[in-house]
């Protein structure tokens, strides 16, 4: 089974939706788009046990500073003509369709305190449409076609309304994505969220114009 590649999600999907001066990652160039924050993005969920439907097979990547699995290794990632460390665990010796560090019985995560970033950042969502981004956050889409750890089809994650908890918790997710933005030395329009996720109009969305 090929390993998706998590570095691709985070500068790809994250970093080029959010930026705030255009840059290059490889072949491909990205330019500033307006941003919607939705009222939705500061939602909870529950993960229940017994499920693990999220956790398959793809890249676990940390930058230098943080704690890497032991089976990660240093490798180089090129953004704006630059190269940058990160770690990661490819788990290509990983013959399972689930992550190596899955428990399969509790569906819990082995090295949670220490989880990859990609991991750390769902269930937000960074929708691109032709006109405008929309960060929000909402379930799985193809969340009926995981499989848990009990052999069941569907993810079992719920959202949950926003409460404090759930606020500190998207305000600690989006700084750890302000890391990976100032690693790479991508500008985005981070900081504007942040500041909306602690003192803004929850009632309203958020617009970030280019």
């Amino acid at each position: 089974m090929p390993q998706a590649d998590s570095i691709d999600k985070i500068v790809r999907g994250y970093l080029g939706s959010l930026c705030r001066q255009s840059f290059a990652f490889y072949e491909q160039h990205f330019t500033p788009m307006p941003v919607v924050v939705s009222p939705l993005l500061l939602r909870g969920f529950t993960c229940p046990e017994s499920c693990g439907g999220c956790c398959g097979k793809f890249t676990l990547d940390w930058l230098p500073h943080e704690y890497p699995s032991a089976k990660s290794i240093i490798r180089t990632i090129n953004v704006n003509g630059a190269d940058f460390r990160v770690f990661t665990d490819s788990q290509r010796d990983n013959s399972s369709r689930q992550c190596r560090h899955l428990h399969r019985q509790s569906g819990r995560c082995k090295i949670y305190a220490h989880r990859p970033f990609t991991c750390d950042f769902e269930l937000i969502r960074v929708l691109r449409y032709p006109e405008k981004i929309v960060l929000t956050q909402k379930l799985y889409g193809r969340g009926w076609a995981m499989t848990r750890v009990t052999g069941e089809h569907g993810a079992a994650c719920e959202m949950q309304p926003a409460d404090a908890a759930s606020i500190a918790e998207v305000e600690r997710k989006l700084l750890r994505l302000n890391e990976w933005a100032e690693h790479f030395g991508v500008t985005t329009c981070l900081a504007a969220v942040i500041d909306w996720v602690r003192q803004g109009d929850h009632q309203h969305p958020l617009s970030i114009p280019v």
